[in-house]
């Protein structure tokens, strides 16, 4: 199994927290990882600071 520190397994299944950073930490792991682009990932992940991915 694939162990991301900004994911948690909670009783109501597993999710990314709602804290800007685990936010912040997912977006940057999707950009190195994937191939999606910054629009999707920023849509996707609504805690994301405005100037992300300026500000890491």
């Amino acid at each position: 199994m694939l162990e991301l520190p900004f994911v948690v397994r909670s009783p109501d299944g597993i999710h990314i927290p709602n804290g800007q950073d685990a936010h912040v930490a997912a977006a940057n792991w999707l950009r190195e990882n994937t191939e999606l682009d910054d629009f999707k990932i920023s849509a996707t992940l609504s805690r994301l600071p405005a100037d992300w991915p300026a500000k890491e």
